[in-house]
């Protein structure tokens, strides 16, 4: 089946790019909180653009966002997992913080096939990527996985997350840190200058102080929670649900026991 894309306008150079068949609800071009989604993120500058990762299964989604941009486009990656790649051989290069690199070139055992011939260039906490006319700066976060980062496009005050500060988590799939350090970090990210967060899985905005309701979730919510849930080729997990799903007072957290600490 045809993977119908859509373009919702964030702001002024700033787009989501999303599937029309795997919309929140039953309208498959709402932007409201509801089911998980697939989005990825295109910024234009003016003399280059970027593309926030591979989340769109279909090889198309490269040139579609260069055809919207009209100029150069980096690829950008918030981390390697699967979901973020997704024909990554149909582009000439792109950019992951080396704590990713394995997870990319050699895939996930059971999860994932590897890409072993990408060009992959490395990313670094507090780096600057100039487009011209607007700066994307990147913000380093390991949880979801150890090489995990946000962009925070400074013109719009935007910040784009990934699977990071998000209304589902999954915590240890891959390596990463206790989820108390996790903790720490988003503590401290709330100090960015950021006004709404995007996120992987949901089209609507996030505000800023959703990043309190993930910490309240993670510290008072998670020791009460009793549910496991078993994800394929990984083994089972203790399981959180806090919420409704189509609101934003909701958070699903899958995670293994051994980063509880």
């Amino acid at each position: 089946m045809e993977c119908k894309l859509i373009v919702h306008p964030l702001a002024h150079g700033i787009f989501q790019i999303s599937d029309a068949m795997h919309g929140p609800n039953s309208d498959g071009y709402s932007t409201e909180p509801g089911k998980a989604t697939a989005n990825s993120y295109l910024i234009i500058g003016e003399e280059r653009a970027v593309l926030i990762d591979l989340t769109l299964n279909t090889p198309e989604l490269y040139a579609y966002a260069q055809s919207l941009a009209g100029k150069p486009i980096l690829v950008l990656l918030t981390h390697g997992h699967p979901d973020h790649i997704y024909h990554l051989n149909t582009v000439p290069e792109a950019w992951l913080h080396p704590a990713d690199d394995t997870m990319v070139r050699e895939g996930i055992p059971g999860i994932s096939f590897p890409y072993p011939d990408t060009v992959l260039h490395p990313l670094t906490d507090g780096q600057q990527i100039d487009l011209g006319g607007r700066t994307i700066k990147v913000i380093s976060l390991p949880g979801h996985t150890m090489g995990s980062v946000l962009f925070l496009d400074q013109e719009s005050g935007l910040l784009f997350v990934g699977d990071t500060c998000a209304r589902r988590l999954l915590y240890g799939v891959t390596p990463t840190i206790p989820v108390f350090r996790h903790c720490e970090m988003l503590e401290r990210l709330m100090k960015q200058d950021f006004s709404v967060m995007y996120s992987a899985h949901d089209r609507c905005a996030l505000p800023k102080e959703y990043i309190q309701t993930i910490l309240h979730c993670i510290r008072e919510e998670l020791p009460k929670a009793g549910e496991t849930v078993m994800i394929p080729g990984v083994g089972e997990m203790k399981n959180l649900h806090w919420g409704e799903e189509d609101t934003l007072h909701y958070f699903d957290l899958a995670i293994m026991e051994q980063y509880i600490q």
